[in-house]
């Protein structure tokens, strides 16, 4: 069992004088899509191509975050990964949309992701892996409809799935 907890600082007004948020590194993953889809196209639509230093490119982005995981190894070769993943948002800024108030982060919630993994490891040069994972979108990622209103329950954000399988070799 594991359990990993991490941050990345946001800044409210990233494109001002005095910059305080940067992601983490693309390569360090953390869970299957909240910060490797969802955040990082989420980013890259707010930002735009003329500041794409402020994308997250997949790393950690703007938000605290808390991930339970357990591993087990039931056969030689096979291991078995559950994972939760819960986030909050870090600042208020334009690629979360939890309200138009400056300074309010009442509703930061980036939402909760459970994934599963199984690999099999093979002629000690390969292996082969399946990831599921799901994700449910906490209101500071649900639809901004209203620019004039707080987010209601209609613009709640679609619950989003993932299925990777991969096959690996090691030189």
């Amino acid at each position: 069992a594991e359990l990993e907890v991490g941050q990345a600082p946001g800044d409210e007004t990233p494109t001002d004088s005095e910059f305080s948020g940067y992601p983490l590194h693309p390569d360090y993953n953390v869970g299957l899509i909240l910060y490797e889809q969802v955040l990082a196209a989420r980013t890259a639509r707010a930002w735009g191509r003329e500041v794409r230093g402020l994308w997250s490119k997949g790393g950690v982005y703007n938000s605290r975050y808390v991930m339970p995981k357990v591993r087990l190894r039931p056969i030689d070769g096979l291991t078995l990964i559950l994972a939760y993943l819960w986030a909050r948002g870090d600042e208020n800024d334009a690629a979360l949309w939890a309200t138009r108030e400056p300074g309010d982060r009442s509703d930061m919630n980036l939402g909760w992701e459970i994934d599963f993994a199984a690999r099999y490891d093979f002629a000690k040069l390969a292996h082969a892996k399946l990831e599921l994972g799901i994700l449910r979108p906490g209101k500071a990622l649900w639809r901004d409809t209203n620019a004039d209103a707080r987010i209601t329950d209609e613009d709640r954000a679609d619950t989003v799935y993932s299925a990777q399988v991969r096959l690996g070799f090691r030189f």
